[in-house]
């Protein structure tokens, strides 16, 4: 029998190659335009100092005065870890998290290759 102390550590799935991440956000009433021009801002912020994010854009969703989903591509598990540690998102967030409703609902997905 294996002790508790013998057992082999468990570590999350990290998929190999890119990934897409779908994060779903409401934006409180009134705010949808500073939300609009505050993500903009953060997607070229991330596209100009984040080499290993490939694609990072938000969208409307269509029927929704408040929804929307930002859509991020990065070129592997790494460099999705690193975007949250960077100087921009650091900063950005207690601005992003005061427009919403509630917390961001993600969605990681593996390429298949």
């Amino acid at each position: 029998m294996i002790s508790p102390e013998q057992e082999p550590v468990q570590r999350p799935y990290t998929p190999e190659g890119p990934l897409t991440i779908l994060v779903r956000v409401q934006v409180q009433n009134g705010h949808q335009e500073e939300f609009e021009r505050f993500i903009t801002g953060l997607s070229a912020d991330v596209a100009r100092f984040e080499e290993g994010c490939l694609w990072y854009a938000a969208h409307r969703v269509l029927g929704s005065p408040d929804g929307y989903m930002i859509i991020m591509r990065f070129r592997c598990w790494e460099d999705y870890e690193t975007h949250g540690d960077t100087p921009h998102m650091k900063g950005a967030m207690p601005g992003l998290d005061r427009l919403l409703v509630g917390p961001p609902q993600f969605e990681i997905y593996a390429a298949v290759e």
